[in-house]
């Protein structure tokens, strides 16, 4: 005869919250990631809401491209940028807080963007036969494929400059018509 089954369905679990700057205002239009899961951008008020799988997860957020620059360092007076901050507020991933979620679970957290030392990258571009590229364009990201990024094309002798790049493990990458090079960069 037929089979009664009876299933009962639990909902999805939910981190929402607020991203704010140092001086704790929001912070609009940045990418917040839940790895492995999915992303969402923050609104006008800095607020989000990303459903996740239950499990183990990191949260991280990046920056917004036209975020107010960050805070020179208190002490030396150095140049800051803003970097991907993981939760709670962590600039390394090493040493972000992993959450644990169930089914059914809502976190509420607020993350504090941080602010890292500021760098330039400059280089000149080479061809395989070595002379200069030219008018190449020249990608910095954070991770490949480079989809998303910083890009700039080299000048007539071939060099580039990138300003005001945070500490991290960036991939620059220079793709012309024909040829393609990359390499990891600290």
């Amino acid at each position: 005869g037929p089979m009664r089954l009876e299933g009962h369905m639990a909902p999805m679990p939910r981190i929402s919250g607020r991203m704010v700057d140092a001086d704790g205002e929001p912070v609009p239009k940045a990418r917040v990631v839940l790895t492995p899961g999915g992303h969402a951008d923050t609104d006008n008020s800095g607020k989000f809401e990303v459903y996740a799988q239950p499990g183990t997860c990191v949260l991280s957020v990046t920056p917004a491209v036209n975020m107010k620059p960050a805070p020179r360092d208190p002490d030396s007076g150095q140049a800051r940028v803003w970097t991907r901050t993981y939760y709670p507020g962590a600039a390394l991933e090493e040493t972000a807080s992993k959450i644990t979620l169930r089914f059914g679970d809502v976190l509420d957290v607020q993350i504090k963007m941080q602010a890292v030392a500021a760098h330039d990258v400059r280089g000149v571009l080479l061809s395989a036969d070595g002379s200069v590229a030219a008018k190449v364009a020249i990608t910095l990201a954070e991770d490949l494929p480079p989809a998303e990024g910083r890009r700039r094309e080299s000048d007539a002798d071939g060099a580039f400059e990138f300003k005001g790049v945070a500490d991290w493990e960036w991939y620059l990458r220079a793709a012309p018509e024909k040829l393609r090079a990359g390499t990891w960069i600290n």
